[in-house]
């Protein structure tokens, strides 16, 4: 846990939820993706915030595998982790070409907003995990005690 970084998670919320439902589908009503490119760069804190993502991936990764070992039916849960951390490494790669070319301006929007889409999905899958767990923890603490 100490190795997660600082990241404004409602920003991640607002910049995700432009495109998509709160259940992960895709929006399709007349009001997705209405956030415009400076409204996208300013809430994920540009390439500072896409970063940050980077790093809590993997984290985010870790803390899923370590759960998974002491309770082996989060293995498909945690496997949508690593899924959803695939995605947003994609997403990033890109964004560091783009860096590199001198052309982020132009790609930021569209990489950095599917970037965030995959942050956000991994934090409430690993939330979820972590609550379904702790159930568990403590379901077995009681039939023990």
């Amino acid at each position: 846990m100490n190795q997660i970084v600082p990241i404004d998670r409602q920003a991640i919320e607002t910049v995700a939820l432009d495109a998509i439902e709160p259940s992960g589908e895709r929006r399709s009503d007349e009001h997705r993706r209405e956030l415009g490119r400076k409204e996208i760069w300013d809430l994920l804190g540009g390439m500072d915030g896409i970063r940050r993502m980077e790093n809590n991936s993997r984290v985010l990764i870790e803390m899923a595998l370590y759960l998974q070992q002491w309770h082996p039916e989060a293995a498909d849960t945690a496997e949508e982790i690593r899924l959803e951390a695939g995605k947003l490494n994609w997403q990033t790669r890109w964004l560091h070409e783009a860096e590199k070319n001198d052309c982020l301006e132009l790609h930021f929007h569209m990489y950095g907003q599917n970037a965030a889409i995959s942050y956000y999905s991994m934090v409430k899958k690993t939330i979820a995990l972590f609550q379904h767990s702790e159930a568990s923890l403590l379901g077995d603490l009681q039939r023990a005690l």
